[in-house]
């Protein structure tokens, strides 16, 4: 859920950045112990579209080893339809999202998204930045896609089926947490000093939909002049305040209720943390209505 400044944005900024890693096989943050002993399941993205080295595993916990072969940034996000919805009508909600002027029918698609679907993650990546992202589902249908660039008016996104069968249990990867984010009220509950490399862990303990990006900023940036530079964009861009020597990476839009742990390995400086989903009251972006936290990570 972006706005298309946002893209171009992020497009601009990962096309400069210095990678970190040596590629899709080189696992973010180590593994934390996960690898071993839970399924895995790698996940491409390309830009347009999201594919599986398999789509069908049992219940419980799932490890997704998210990474990029696109020419700059993939959005990599994966949801589960309810309350009877189809296909159709979770596209006509996403397109309505990312209205290019018309803040009322973003406010809509907003909305409609979270009561058509549940999101889980999972990882906004640039080529050579993987994220690993450790989810615990539950049996059923599940959706994965690219969502790089707004869906097309007329022809649909493609999207990559992913089945969980059976029982199972299994944990959301808190337990090898360094960090611990929370959403709540419209703002990010998240400590200011981060580990360079190490496990995040996420909750949305909020009632909409939210995501959080790492966007690398000049050292000494602080909120105000995240805020100033978020008001001078519309709500869609840091500016000039963004590095674009360092990737920006992070979780993919997240449903209340949801969580999920994500392992990385960044370079070490100073980020924001940013939602840019479309409130669903007035659809401005949660980001220039404060929801953004300036971090370091050493």
């Amino acid at each position: 859920m972006r706005r298309r400044l946002l893209r171009s944005t992020l497009v601009l900024a990962a096309t400069g950045a210095v990678l970190v890693g040596g590629g899709p096989a080189a696992l973010a943050g180590g593994d934390h112990g996960h690898g071993r002993d839970v399924q895995t399941v790698h996940v491409v993205g390309n830009g347009t579209a999201a594919s599986v080295d398999d789509d069908h595993v049992h219940a419980g916990t799932v490890r997704f080893e998210v990474s990029s072969v696109a020419p700059a940034f993939s959005a990599v996000t994966m949801f589960q339809l309810k309350n009877g919805a189809t296909l159709d009508q979770f596209f006509d909600d996403v397109r309505k999202e990312f209205h290019p002027t018309d803040l009322s029918v973003r406010a809509e698609g907003t909305r409609d998204a979270r009561r058509h679907a549940t999101f889980y993650g999972l990882a906004d990546v640039v080529p050579g930045v993987p994220l690993a992202v450790t989810e615990n589902l539950r049996p059923g249908t599940y959706w994965l896609m690219d969502l790089t660039t707004p869906p097309d008016p007329v022809n649909d996104p493609p999207v990559t089926r992913f089945r969980v069968t059976g029982g199972g249990s299994g944990g959301d990867g808190s337990r090898h947490a360094d960090v611990r984010v929370r959403l709540t009220d419209d703002r990010f509950l998240a400590p200011r000093v981060w580990p360079r490399a190490g496990t995040w862990w996420l909750t949305n303990a909020d009632d909409t939909l939210h995501f959080m990006l790492l966007q690398p900023v000049q050292p000494g940036t602080t909120e105000r002049q995240v805020q100033q530079a978020l008001e001078a964009s519309g709500g869609g861009s840091v500016g000039d305040l963004a590095d674009p020597t360092r990737p920006p990476v992070g979780s993919e839009v997240i449903s209340p209720g949801v969580r999920h742990a994500v392992d990385y390995d960044l370079p070490p400086g100073r980020y924001v943390l940013l939602c840019f989903v479309a409130d669903e009251g007035d659809g401005m972006s949660h980001a220039v209505m404060g929801m953004h936290r300036v971090i370091d990570l050493r």
